[in-house]
């Protein structure tokens, strides 16, 4: 670490190597980098043209770790904060605190963890997940080709749902909105209403139902996390029911994407009244709304499965989720609105997605903001 606080001052003095690879080099203090290079999000120097903005030109990373080959089954526990890769059950993959790993914050929104990788294999009986309790979205670069035949599932790890009568919550680059909420009123049990992302998430039902949350983003700004749903009302606020938490965020980025697998950002589902008392009305909670899932690459193939090698195809889904019956008469709460899918690139082959995903020949904008 010695050495690197003192190559700005070598540089100075003209003994720069023009091919000092990509990461190596941190910036100064005023954030700049030598003639060609540019100054990144997680403070080291970049040939210029290889950045995270999208509407400059495609960034497939750095390919700083090397190649990522994974074997056997399990669920990879994938942390976008620190950098860990760690098997559910206690296989580290890569430690905490690896030059190739970093974490961007977004103006105003989520986070991104972003792992630079040369190539990617991820097969078909492994899963990979974000770490319990998540706040960024998960995001893997490759220089070379990314190759999925298993799983990625970032399902209720995005915004938190509501507490009883209490509103959800939604972030997103440039926005902050929130799911609508159903707080009691006059004794009323309305249900909360369903979180926002791409689309409005539904109003919740009975007497004083919460609003949907709002749509969060829009198309040009497509990685959020969807909103989690409002929590229900009741006579008393902490009888109410709980709001499903929001969908998360991943992010595919390759200059090859095969994809035969599964990637799923679907929101959660609304809970009824955990306390459920007796002959008092309460409200369900909302539903979350689906998340976000991005895959930018020079080529994009989707690859179709058959009954004789077991394969299901490529299935991609941002869905809300609906949200919980109300007890006692009460109110239902709202289903969470559809998150968004995100293609960048030239597509072959076809995908099961809902919604419909969004491909985008042109730039998408930036990623992150």
């Amino acid at each position: 670490m010695r050495l690197l606080s003192l190559l700005p001052l070598v540089l100075v003095a003209g003994c720069f190597n023009p091919n000092l690879d990509d990461g190596v080099l941190g910036c100064s203090t005023a954030k700049t980098c030598p003639a060609g290079y540019s100054c990144l999000g997680d403070n080291r120097c970049y040939h210029s043209g290889r950045n995270y903005d999208l509407s400059v030109g495609p960034f497939y990373g750095t390919g700083a770790l090397g190649d990522l080959t994974l074997t056997g089954s399990g669920i990879l526990l994938a942390d976008p904060t620190t950098g860990q890769l760690k098997f559910d059950l206690g296989s580290e993959v890569l430690p905490a605190g690896q030059p190739g790993f970093t974490k961007v914050d977004q103006s105003n929104g989520v986070s991104v963890g972003i792992w630079n990788f040369r190539n990617i294999t991820i097969p078909r009986a492994i899963t990979v997940s974000p770490s319990s309790n998540s706040t960024a979205i998960l995001a893997f670069a490759a220089t070379g080709t990314l190759d999925l035949e298993g799983s990625v599932v970032v399902d209720a790890l995005g915004a938190r749902g509501g507490a009883p009568g209490v509103a959800g919550n939604g972030v997103t680059s440039g926005a902050n909105k929130q799911g609508g909420n159903a707080a009691a009123v006059d004794a009323s049990a309305g249900g909360g209403g369903g979180g926002g992302n791409g689309t409005n998430g539904e109003k919740g039902g009975g007497n004083s139902g919460g609003a949907g949350g709002s749509i969060i983003g829009t198309s040009a700004t497509p990685m959020t996390f969807g909103g989690g749903g409002g929590g229900g009302g009741s006579a008393k606020q902490s009888d109410g029911g709980v709001g499903g938490n929001g969908g998360g965020g991943i992010a595919l980025l390759a200059a090859h994407l095969k994809i035969a697998g599964a990637i799923t950002a679907n929101g959660g589902l609304g809970r009824a009244s955990p306390t459920k008392p007796a002959g008092i009305a309460t409200g369900g909670g909302g539903g979350g709304a689906g998340g976000s899932i991005l895959l930018s690459s020079d080529d994009i193939t989707f690859v179709g499965g058959s009954s004789g090698d077991g394969g299901a195809g490529t299935l991609m889904t941002a869905v809300g989720r609906a949200g919980a019956d109300g007890t006692n008469s009460g109110g239902t709460g709202g289903a969470g609105g559809l998150g968004r899918i995100s293609l960048f690139g030239t597509v072959t082959g076809s995908a099961s997605a809902t919604p419909q995903a969004a491909s985008n020949p042109s730039p998408i904008g930036n990623f992150p903001e």
